[in-house]
C-alpha cells in the first residue's frame, strides 16, 4: 500500500517522503494529510476520488508516530461497515492486520485541499481515537464514510454518495462473491398477498434492511419500526429489534432487545428463519406487519446489491391506515361513481397505479433505500 503525505504531515513528524509513480491501482493509493480543528490533529486518509476515508484524531504526531499503527486499523474498520456489505475476507485479502505503508511524497494539491474542505466542521466527539464522518457536520452525521466529494467551484465541493464503489471495486479485484440472503417479503392485505423477493447482502444492518424493505413497498416517509426474530434454542423469548425512533417505554424489560444499527443480518438470521418486520406509519397507530423468510443464503457476484428478482401485488399507500381502510381505498378506485375516488387518486399519486416491475423495484431501492 502507497501513504501519500502531504508537506504538512512531513514537516510535523520530520520525514522526507521520495516521490514515486502514482499506483494504477487506485484502492493502493492513499492520501493523508494533517489537519487541526479544536486544537485536535487529525490525520486524514482518502482515495484520490474522496468515496472513502478514514479519520484518526486527537492524537500526538511527532516523529515517533506509527502511521500504519494509526490507519490500519481505523480503515479496516470502516471498510467491515455494514453499509458496504464486504465480506470478512475480502477486508483481510486487501489491507491485512499487518498491512505496511510505504510512505511518498504527494503533489497532489487539489487532493489534499479537498480533505480539509471535508473535515472543516468536525465536531467534538465522546470517541477518542478515531471516527469516520458522512458529509459535513459529523454533529448530524454517521460514524462512517461513504461519499464523493466533487469539486464544482474553487474551494467548494459537492457531496455524492458512494454506497458501493469500494464493494464494487473489491469485487473486480479479487473475483469473489458476496454473502447474500435472498429473503422472500410478505404483506399479507387479507383479499391477496403483496409478495417481494429481495437479494441483500449478509453484512448489512437490520437498519439498512428496513430502508430496503421501505423502499421495496414504495413507502417514503422516515418512521418507527421494529423486527421481531422468534425464539431459538438459546433463546426463549422474542427478540426485538428497534429502529432509532423507538419509543423507549416500548422497549421490552429484560435483555431481548437490541438496536438495528448495530445488528447484521449474519449475527441472527440463517437460512430458513422466518421473522416480522414492523412498519408503524404516521397514518395510523397500528403497524403493517410483514412477514419475512431467509429462503436461502447465497454468495451473489452482483456488486450492484440489493436486488429485487419477483414481485407480485400492490403494496397499500402510506396514507391508508389499515387493511380495512386499504380494501376501502381499492373499492373507491374501481367504482368512478365513488365521490372519494378522485380524493383517492390525488393523494395516492399516478405512480402507484402502475404496474410494479423486480427490475422497477430495484431502480427504487436503489434511489432511495440508501437514504438515512
Amino acid at each position: 500500500m502507497k501513504l501519500f503525505c502531504s508537506t504538512k504531515l512531513q514537516k510535523k513528524m520530520r520525514i522526507k517522503c521520495e516521490k514515486v509513480p502514482t499506483p494504477e491501482d487506485p484502492l493502493d493509493r492513499w492520501y493523508a494529510n494533517l489537519i487541526d480543528i479544536h486544537g485536535y490533529n487529525l490525520i486524514a486518509a482518502v482515495l484520490p476520488d474522496y468515496r472513502f476515508c478514514a479519520i484518526v484524531w486527537d492524537v500526538p504526531v511527532d516523529p515517533s508516530t506509527d502511521l500504519t499503527q494509526l490507519l490500519v486499523p481505523a480503515i479496516r474498520s470502516a471498510l467491515r461497515d455494514p453499509h458496504y456489505g464486504i465480506p470478512q475476507s475480502l477486508v483481510d485479502r486487501y489491507m491485512p492486520e499487518d498491512t505496511r505503508f510505504e510512505l511518498c511524497a504527494t503533489g497532489d494539491s487539489k487532493c489534499i485541499n479537498g480533505m480539509g474542505a471535508a473535515t472543516k466542521d468536525l465536531q467534538d466527539s465522546a470517541e477518542s481515537y478515531f471516527s469516520y464522518i458522512e458529509g459535513l457536520d459529523v454533529a448530524k452525521a454517521q460514524r462512517r464514510v461513504n461519499t464523493y466529494l466533487e469539486p464544482h467551484k474553487p474551494g467548494e465541493g459537492k457531496l455524492l454518495y458512494r454506497w458501493e464503489a469500494v464493494k464494487e471495486q473489491l469485487l473486480q479485484r479479487y473475483g469473489e462473491g458476496v454473502p447474500a440472503m435472498e429473503l422472500e417479503v410478505s404483506l399479507d392485505l387479507r383479499e391477496y398477498v403483496a409478495r417481494r423477493t429481495l437479494i441483500v447482502p449478509e453484512e448489512i444492518t437490520f437498519d439498512v434492511l428496513h430502508r430496503y424493505l421501505k423502499a421495496a413497498f414504495y413507502w417514503e416517509h422516515y418512521v418507527i419500526h421494529q423486527f421481531i426474530l422468534p425464539p431459538v434454542e438459546d433463546r426463549h423469548a422474542p427478540l426485538h429489534i428497534f429502529g432509532p425512533l423507538a419509543h423507549i417505554d416500548a422497549l421490552p424489560e429484560g435483555d431481548h432487545y437490541l438496536w438495528g444499527e448495530d445488528v447484521r443480518l449474519s449475527e441472527q438470521l440463517q437460512e430458513g428463519d422466518r421473522f416480522q418486520y414492523l412498519y408503524h406509519s404516521q397514518y395510523s397507530d397500528k403497524p403493517w406487519t410483514v412477514d419475512i423468510l431467509v429462503r436461502r443464503c447465497i454468495p451473489s457476484y452482483k456488486a450492484d446489491l440489493p436486488v429485487c428478482t419477483f414481485c407480485e401485488g400492490k403494496a397499500p399507500p402510506e396514507r391508508v391506515k389499515d387493511v380495512d381502510g386499504y380494501l376501502a381505498f381499492r373499492k373507491a378506485l374501481s367504482n368512478p361513481q365513488d365521490p372519494k375516488r378522485r380524493e383517492y387518486i390525488l393523494w395516492a399519486g399516478l405512480e402507484w397505479f402502475f404496474p410494479d416491475s423486480p427490475d422497477q423495484i430495484t431502480r427504487w431501492i436503489h434511489a432511495t433505500g440508501y437514504e438515512q
